[in-house]
């Protein structure tokens, strides 16, 4: 089953179904400007994957001012160790794609569908 649906900066968007092992969601953006913004406090944008108890389980956020994208998850007890990695030479284009592929016990990500995660 295929839904699109559109996502405006600061929202929030339920799915029709859960995501589930092998499955697949996109992102598209149709711009990019990854240069920081001085005196912006936090300079961060994030998507987060939340389940219907309010644990995230998958929290990716491009931190600009630090030149990385960093991936983590939280529950109720508190997050999860970060992973990192450099935000700068993943971007190869203006408008990207951001894929989520579900192996069941780990979340793949793709940019531009590249495997980056």
């Amino acid at each position: 089953m295929s839904s699109s649906y559109t996502l405006k900066i600061g929202g929030t968007v339920g799915l029709n179904a859960d995501l589930t092992t092998d499955g697949i969601i996109i992102f598209r953006s149709a711009s990019l400007d990854l240069t920081p913004v001085n005196n912006a406090g936090i300079d961060n944008a994030s998507i987060n994957l939340n389940d219907g108890n309010g644990n995230r389980l998958l929290h990716v956020s491009f931190r600009r001012a630090e030149n990385a994208i960093v991936f983590n998850t939280s529950t109720n007890e508190g997050w999860g160790p970060e992973e990192r990695v450099a935000l700068g030479g993943k971007f190869f284009k203006p408008d990207i794609t951001l894929m989520v592929y579900d192996h069941g016990d780990r979340f793949q990500i793709l940019i531009d569908y590249r495997s980056k995660y």
